[in-house]
């Protein structure tokens, strides 16, 4: 039986090692698989084998006892024999009750059951669930939920007091979440995860271990700067308000519009301010090398009450923002083009791996007239608006407003091209985890919501798509 620390040196050279196998290792696997990577990632560690047909049938659901097995098959351990089952619901002779003996051991930490003294190893496993089995499994860090660290969850639409609560804040705080397909507006704990989620968030947990060791590793020579590298303990702003980061630096710098910037940090954000009633920003992060590496990048509006450019102070905590754009992922590359009134925003940039090169490049463009918050197109009620996004155009935006509360349906056509998300405003809070989504009725409270028509991949093709605002 391996030790942590062992396992944890070992994936790092597994996971940062040329991917050995291919979309041919499984009859049934596309590249255009959302988890096509993890899917990939997790065959060349020998955590998922696939069916006696040759197949991985990446959409299907995974119960509770089958994620247990990937699990422990990711930690490079080989349960040992039970003699005595914990739960009502796990006989000894069953196939998993080794894996779940071996979770379960007060040792090991990773499952609990259920107060009625089951297990449900035959139940789909939620997203909350094996996000938090993953994150015991790796040795985590998951503190206790603060107001500052649940803040970001108001910006997800998810509770603020359920059990789970403290595993998606540590996620999104130490890079986890969003994972790879994941929509990063909407979490739904409570959803059930196909085996493709799962390995995504499998995946996604042993580079987030790989990092913690890593940052262990280097930080007694970790120094602090105001303008390039905040401590552990600093805030950054995200969602509706970014809480404290929980494990490694931070790192930052103020620039002004244009800039282009080369980088090799897997996380870095840009801080800047547009005083022009509107500006269109044509942003591109771009590998400049070949690499097995994907990027991300998202765009924030910061307000906050406190001092703007101290970035490293305690004035920082006090941001929260309500406008927020996810840029648009390809191979080797994410892009962005929104309109943006005067304020001062973030722009988060991100590899899924140390050590790559990339740049950085955002100047200012023409846009196509509705590409942003500021440019947002009213909605009327029961009346489908269709438009056209051509080659480039990223991003439309519109606005309803509810003035009694009831049941609507924000409907979205042509999904398979375009992607929405809707936007709560302040002051609205939400009891419910899930929050208003797209093409779902939604109990909306009176108040004027947002709702963002991104453009998806590839970028260089026109499409058609409607929406509407319909009363249930």
């Amino acid at each position: 039986m391996r030790s942590f620390r062992k396992l944890t040196l070992a994936v790092t050279v597994l996971v940062l090692a040329p991917m050995l196998v291919s979309a041919a290792l499984f009859t049934d696997l596309s590249t255009t698989d959302p988890n096509y990577e993890d899917i990939v990632a997790m065959a060349n560690l020998g955590v998922v084998k696939g069916y006696d047909d040759g197949s991985i049938k990446s959409g299907n659901k995974i119960n509770r006892a089958e994620f247990a097995t990937m699990l422990t098959r990711a930690l490079g351990v080989t349960p040992p024999k039970v003699t005595v089952s914990k739960f009502v619901d796990v006989p000894t002779y069953t196939w998993y009750a080794d894996v779940i003996g071996y979770l379960s051991d007060p040792k090991v930490g990773v499952l609990t059951g259920y107060a009625d003294g089951t297990m449900k190893p035959e139940k789909q496993v939620t997203f909350a669930e094996a996000l938090a089995m993953t994150m015991r499994a790796f040795k985590i860090a998951v503190p206790d939920t603060t107001a500052d660290s649940a803040a970001v969850l108001k910006w997800v639409n998810a509770s603020t007091s359920a059990w789970y609560t403290k595993y998606l804040a540590a996620g999104y705080n130490n890079g986890m979440l969003p994972v790879r397909g994941q929509d990063m507006a909407h979490f739904n704990p409570d959803s059930p995860q196909t085996r493709g989620q799962t390995l995504g968030i499998l995946n996604a947990g042993i580079i987030a271990a790989n990092k913690k060791g890593e940052a262990n590793s280097t930080s007694a020579s970790s120094s602090s700067a105001s303008d390039g590298t905040a401590s552990a303990a600093s805030s950054r702003s995200s969602g509706s308000s970014r809480s404290s980061v929980s494990s490694a630096a931070f790192n930052f710098k103020n620039v002004s519009i244009p800039f282009t910037e080369a980088g090799t940090q897997t996380s870095m954000s840009y801080f800047f301010n547009l005083t022009d009633k509107r500006t269109v920003l044509s942003i591109s992060m771009m590998l400049t090398g070949y690499y097995d590496a994907t990027l991300s990048c998202r765009l924030y509006k910061l307000e906050q009450s406190g001092t703007p450019n101290q970035l490293n102070s305690s004035d920082d905590q006090n941001y929260i923002t309500y406008e927020y754009y996810l840029g648009v992922a390809s191979s080797g590359r994410c892009d962005m083009m929104p309109a943006l009134g005067p304020g001062k925003y973030q722009l988060e940039v991100h590899s899924n791996k140390a050590g790559v090169n990339y740049s950085v490049v955002a100047k200012k463009a023409d846009g196509s007239g509705n590409d942003g918050f500021v440019d947002a197109v009213g909605l009327k009620f029961n009346v489908a608006r269709t438009a056209v996004m051509n080659a480039g155009d990223i991003y439309d935006a519109y606005q309803f407003t509810i003035a009694k509360q009831g049941t609507y349906l924000v409907e979205l056509s042509g999904v398979n091209t375009v992607s929405g998300i809707v936007y709560q405003p302040a002051g609205v809070t939400d009891d419910s985890f899930s929050g208003p989504e797209v093409n779902k009725p939604y109990n909306f409270q009176p108040a004027t919501y947002t709702v963002l028509v991104t453009h998806k991949y590839p970028l260089n093709e026109k499409v058609v798509y409607s929406v509407s605002v319909k009363s249930q």
